[in-house]
């Protein structure tokens, strides 16, 4: 054995670290994810007046969710309508009416507006908004407080957002009974349309009389099921919301990086809070719940599968952030508190951190000068001590960082070899609902390159000439994973990236480490003594990744089952873990080289990615789970009519429409009736190419990866769907039409224009000089109430004869609440699928014309 070797510490320390690690996960990061208070329960009022009470709010969902699914046009969602209202009036008829004004507005709105592409157009929606302004007040400028009662087609709305409006009409309950006071009024509203696209919230800002005194929002929503709610976006532009949300928040979760990754599209969804910021320009902050959504938009989004504590933990921090903001004097002059955005992040639930973006590129600018600083001072020290010249000591670095740096960039690419071999063995998503299974597949294989890396470097030839021990260039290890966090730092920073508070954070308790260390090794000379400080320094980084890491990944992971299957989940779970293993590991990793048999150590995690990923591909990897995890499906049972330019049919026929919306969708085909016999994909796309395809479309991302199975034909509503060209004329260049549509309550207009067309303008769109985006456009129409004819002008400039196509048109009448006629060939056709999906299905009645 060589004296170096002999002076490292015995092979078992290695294990021990993995153990303490694994330790302090389930130690620290687990009680604070899980943490909820105790449910305050009705006979607890007395004794607790002023406080939210949970089982309020409790008994308040559970009625609401017993009307079944509150689809907008169903008979349910009149009955969720009235229910509200009743309970509104209730707590108006108890209020603390000597101390506030307390309205309620029952408002039915209609409106269009467009995202890009896709228009909306609504009529007869119904918001329910309630104003309380305290008696003593005179200014008009409002908190508002939105969330919606709403539900996805299928689901009976629990999470999202049942819990919600539940916590919305506690907290409205608790001002108006309790005698705090409040500077200024708060207005809530219950909107009625968000699942949609966003309509009631629309309606509101953009035409309710009291939409212009709201200064500041609140927006509650969910993509989960319960759990604690994460603040995921604030402002934009006003961080004194924040002081706000640190200041009064009890049970703080919230983080700079969910922002950015929901604002970049990584997020599969939306919420109201784009429209009060874009139509109504009010700034405000947006949470919402993000635990188990793998029963998101599902029948399992249930009352009973709903975490009991959520009620009182989301209550307690809406009912004070409430109280907090209506008394924040900036709500008398929001705009002279514009000052950029902001860094926000939770310490583990703890307490929250949160600065501007102005002092973070200051923050993180002095925590990278002083880290390179504190690193050429040990330098120098170590130069002094060993009185090794300062050239075979920049060597010895100059190839400790490269080794450091390559280790990270193979250990990347490691990842993206091993996501890229699961998803070809078609195995993604193994780890869907098996959460540990990540940990062999993608975080043993970065720390085996990784480990395996650095223990190279300690057997080259060169490093054992240059007479430093291996303690000394541990160290240099650990510095030179300090730099590389520096440049990202710097990089982030000068992108204008506000997550790299996440760099910043593992840099700044590194340098704590080694400033105390270069202080310790001024009066006493210990080659262990060093790690002491370094292992505690590192305790608070380790607890904060994982905790984030884990955060993210119970958000993250459920939504990979709906985001498309032209996407490859593994590769987007396998770079996150590469970049958080990284960041909580980086600096832990290299004390593993001061134990004697680091390769094998190393190679251990190797093995285990092998073995992971035969698990992966036996029936414990199988991702999908009855009623917990299912895999879901799109089904319209549709018939389809394709009329030419002449008005004569020249295609006629009815099948089921199959939508699939993750990537492992293949595991279910051998379930589905005669999908054998679907019809060539890439043929319909060629020949209805303009119009998604020839498939039924409810969204645009529905034409993805759908497919068309032939099949009897369905029996629609005694309501037929039927076009009408009420007008049309050409002078010149110039060609006009008038549309009349007698459709559903629910229905998909598809529009392209042919031949050179240029549109110039639609009585549907709000301005057609506003338009960005190319044809084919998306209408989506929406009734609350009696479904009406719609009649909508064109006008088009184009060259050519004027019998040739100007217009391609698709109009997709949904029938989403009529399963009392489903056919017998349908129900079957459904009951299909094995028990472990979930298959949202309605009919559809497709008819495409050209004019």
């Amino acid at each position: 054995m060589s004296s170096e070797q002999a002076k490292k510490i015995g092979w078992y320390w290695g294990l021990v670290f993995p153990v303490a690690c694994f330790a302090l996960f389930y130690a620290a990061v687990f009680p604070s994810y899980y943490y909820f208070p105790d449910v305050l329960k009705k006979g607890d009022e007395d004794n607790h007046k002023g406080k939210f009470i949970g089982e309020r709010a409790e008994e308040t969902l559970l009625e609401l969710t017993a009307i079944g699914e509150k689809i907008v046009g169903s008979r349910e969602h009149q009955i969720a309508i009235e229910y509200l209202y009743r309970k509104v009036e209730n707590i108006r008829n108890n209020s603390r009416l000597d101390l506030y004004e307390i309205e309620i507005d029952k408002q039915i709105v209609s409106g269009k507006f467009n995202f890009g592409r896709n228009f909306k157009y609504y009529q007869d929606l119904t918001n329910i908004v309630i104003k309380v302004s305290p008696l003593n007040v005179k200014t008009e400028n409002a908190l508002l407080i939105n969330s919606h009662y709403d539900s996805e087609i299928g689901s009976p709305g629990a999470g999202d957002a049942g819990i919600m409006i539940a916590c919305m009409l506690e907290t409205f309950r608790v001002i108006a009974k309790d005698d705090q006071p409040l500077d200024h009024t708060v207005i809530f509203l219950l909107n009625g349309s968000e699942e949609n696209g966003l309509l009631a919230a629309h309606g509101f800002i953009t035409s309710h009389k009291w939409a212009k005194y709201a200064k500041a929002l609140i927006n509650l929503d969910s993509a989960g099921n319960g759990g604690r709610e994460i603040l995921f976006q604030s402002g934009p532009n006003h961080p004194w919301l924040m002081k706000y949300y640190r200041k009064s928040v009890r049970y703080p979760f919230a983080s700079t990086m969910a922002e950015e990754l929901f604002q970049n599209n990584f997020i599969p969804s939306d919420t109201d809070f784009r429209i009060f910021r874009d139509y109504g320009k009010v700034p405000g902050l947006d949470m919402a719940h993000s635990y188990n959504g793998y029963v998101y938009h599902t029948k399992y989004d249930r009352f009973s599968v709903l975490t009991k504590g959520t009620y009182q933990l989301t209550g307690t921090n809406i009912l004070a952030l409430t109280r907090s903001l209506a008394n924040a004097p900036e709500l008398d002059d929001t705009k002279a508190h514009e000052e950029g955005h902001t860094v926000f992040y939770d310490m583990a639930g703890w307490f929250m951190v949160f600065y501007t973006e102005t002092q973070g590129i200051i923050i993180n600018s002095l925590v990278s000068v002083i880290g390179l600083t504190l690193i050429g001072i040990f330098i120098y020290i170590t130069q002094k001590d060993t009185q090794v010249t300062y050239k075979n000591i920049a060597k010895t670095f100059g190839c400790i960082f490269l080794i450091q740096f390559l280790s990270f960039v193979l250990a990347v690419v490691a990842n993206i070899l091993v996501a890229l071999f699961l998803d070809a063995v078609g195995l993604s998503l193994s780890w869907y609902s098996n959460l540990w299974i990540l940990f062999g597949l993608y975080f043993c294989p970065f720390f085996f390159v990784l480990g395996i890396g650095q223990s190279v470097l300690f057997s080259l030839k060169f490093m054992k000439n240059q007479n430093l021990s291996n303690y000394i260039t541990t160290q240099m290890m650990m510095h030179s994973q300090c730099i590389i966090l520096i440049l990202l730092l710097i990089i982030m920073t000068g992108l204008g990236i506000r997550s790299s508070f996440a760099i910043m954070v593992s840099v700044f308790f590194y340098i704590i480490s080694t400033a105390i260390n270069l202080v310790i090794n001024r009066f006493y000379k210990n080659e262990l003594l060093w790690t002491i400080p370094h292992c505690l320094c590192q305790l608070l980084p380790f607890w904060f990744y994982t905790y984030l890491c884990y955060a993210i990944l119970i958000t993250f992971i459920p939504m990979q089952g709906r985001s498309g299957s032209n996407k490859n989940p593994e590769m987007i779970i396998s770079l996150f873990i590469a970049v958080f293993a990284f960041l909580f590991s980086g600096f832990l990793i290299p004390l593993f080289n001061m134990c004697r048999k680091t390769k094998l150590l190393f190679s251990s995690f190797g093995v285990l990615t092998i073995v992971f990923i035969i698990i992966a591909a036996t029936p414990a990897g199988f991702p999908f789970k009855a009623d917990t995890a299912p895999q879901r499906y799109g089904v319209r049972h549709t018939n389809r009519v394709f009329y030419d330019f002449n008005g004569n049919i020249r295609r006629q026929d009815s099948g089921y429409a199959l939508s699939v919306v993750d990537r492992r969708y293949s595991s279910t085909q051998k379930y589905i009736t005669d999908f054998d016999k679907r019809l060539n994909m890439k043929e319909e796309c060629a020949n209805e190419l303009n119009v998604y395809c020839g498939i039924p479309i409810y969204r645009a991302v529905d034409s993805d990866s759908s497919n068309f199975i032939p099949g009897p034909m369905a029996i629609l509503p005694e309501e037929k769907l039927s076009v009408t060209l009420v007008s049309r004329e050409s002078i010149g260049n110039l060609r006009k039409f008038s549309i009349g549509i007698k459709a559903s309550d629910h229905t998909t207009i598809l529009l392209n224009f042919k031949n050179g067309t240029i549109l110039k303008s639609w009585s549907m769109a709000p301005d057609t000089k506003t338009l960005t985006s190319e044809p084919p456009f998306v209408l989506n129409t929406f009734y609350g109430l009696e479904f009406k004819d719609i009649t909508f002008d064109m006008e088009f400039e184009r060259e050519g004869p004027e019998n040739s196509t100007t217009l391609q048109m698709v109009v997709v009448a949904h029938y989403v609440h009529h399963t009392n006629i489903y056919t017998e060939e349908f129900n079957k056709f459904i009951d299909a699928f094995p028990n472990w999906t979930y298959v949202n299905h309605w009919l559809s009645d497709y008819q495409s014309y050209e004019f």
